[in-house]
């Protein structure tokens, strides 16, 4: 975690901004946002599905609101 905190604020510093993808789950999501603030977009779509197949969609989606967010699903 420590080289990805490192690699985004050398990013910012050169006014670059970072998304982040692949391995992201509503497990991991939320030590990541919480770590590294200033990302400008996650990627989610992949696990994201494969979470509904499991769920439904409506609860997979209402559990990256949370995740996201730091809260509470409000679904």
């Amino acid at each position: 975690m420590q080289r990805v905190i490192q690699s985004v604020e050398t990013a910012k510093e050169c006014g670059l901004g970072v998304n982040a993808g692949h391995d992201l789950t509503h497990l991991n999501l939320p030590l990541l946002i919480a770590r590294v603030p200033n990302l400008a977009e996650v990627s989610i779509g992949h696990h994201l599905v494969s979470h509904a197949l499991l769920v439904g969609m409506e609860q997979a989606v209402c559990d990256y609101l949370s995740a996201a967010s730091g809260h509470d699903s409000p679904c």
